[in-house]
């Protein structure tokens, strides 16, 4: 993933996948897959207790065709599978929006081109907020928040106290995270945002990608 500047769009690339290889011996590519061994818990019977055996069943029931009832897998014993379903067997994968962000394209995004501001409002966090990180619809924002925070009034004390001081907090929180999915600042497009919007209520904040208005 780069950042385009003259199109202000993230541009989608490969990356590594995550899903196969490069662990025990196996090179990227490879699907890793382990040998089984007897149930430790029913030595290999499927049965115990009430009849069945819950530690062995939680794997056949999963996959029936890879375990049969009264196996496990022995994670002691892996090997290579074959080439990896997910990727062909090249080790890279498409990347999609909800890929996170390289911290480098965050320190070149903001706040040169996508600037902190702060809007108080009225009233304290939506439950989709505090628990989810969900935003009230607004066509001028991205549905989901970068994060919420249910403080209890102590980012408002702050934010009067030293308005600038609190937007530098904000903003090298969202620079050193190094979670922030690229469809939490960037539309389908990949265009990014206007700027980031920090929704400051009476008990806590919402930081939100807020499009040109």
């Amino acid at each position: 993933m780069i950042f385009d500047l003259a199109s202000r769009r993230l541009v989608l690339g490969t990356r590594p996948d995550v899903s196969c290889g490069n662990l025990y011996g196996i090179p990227a590519g490879r699907e890793v897959a382990f040998r089984s061994k007897d149930c430790p818990k029913c030595k290999g019977t499927g049965k115990r207790g009430n009849g069945r055996c819950r530690e062995c069943r939680r794997y056949s029931e999963y996959r029936s065709d890879l375990l049969p009832v009264g196996q496990v897998p022995d994670y002691s014993s892996p090997y290579d599978a074959g080439p990896c379903r997910g990727c062909d067997g090249t080790g890279e994968v498409a990347e999609t929006m909800t890929d996170h962000v390289d911290r480098k394209i965050l320190f070149a995004l903001i706040p040169e081109i996508m600037p902190v501001r702060v809007y108080q409002r009225d009233g304290g966090l939506t439950v989709g907020e505090s628990l989810f990180g969900m935003l009230p619809a607004d066509s001028r924002r991205l549905p989901f928040a970068l994060w919420s925070s249910q403080d209890y009034g102590r980012s408002l004390a702050e934010w009067k106290a030293n308005p600038d001081g609190f937007v530098a907090t904000v903003t090298a929180r969202i620079t050193d995270e190094s979670a922030v999915q690229a469809c939490k600042i960037a539309g389908e497009s990949g265009l990014v945002a206007d700027h980031i919007g920090v929704l400051l209520a009476a008990d806590g904040y919402t930081v939100a990608a807020y499009l040109a208005e």
